[in-house]
């Protein structure tokens, strides 16, 4: 009678490891492929948007058109992409970094790049 009790146990064990298992591959998501399209008028993003949310692994992309030359700079990560009125500049990335990050506008004045606002936020939540 103990051995079936055992073997019932062992059983029992290996399905719940089975199903925690299970429960925790559920809870990741494949990286998705997100792409934002920014408008910066008068130093500011048009419409507003306080906040952008992706995924850790996700592949990012912002599409940014301006009034005027400078630099939108996503802080934390350190990459920039000049912008230029007229055209459209792009900033892609791997989402690789967790947490939240600014995405500020560094205007040209007399074509040297300055101190400028924020724009938004990104933030990466963990996969």
């Amino acid at each position: 009678m103990s051995k079936i009790l055992n073997h019932r146990g062992l059983l029992l064990l290996a399905g719940l490891l089975l199903i925690a298992v299970a429960a925790s591959a559920c809870g990741k998501s494949e990286p998705t492929s997100l792409t934002f399209d920014l408008t910066i008028v008068h130093q500011k993003l048009t419409p507003s948007r306080d906040l952008f949310v992706v995924k850790q692994g996700d592949q990012v992309t912002f599409k940014a058109q301006g009034d005027e030359v400078g630099l939108l700079h996503l802080h934390g990560y350190d990459l920039e992409v000049k912008v230029t009125p007229g055209e459209t500049a792009q900033l892609a990335f791997k989402a690789d970094a967790t947490g939240r990050f600014e995405i500020a506008w560094h205007p040209y004045v007399n074509a040297e790049e300055t101190e400028g606002p924020t724009l938004s936020y990104l933030e990466v939540q963990p996969n």
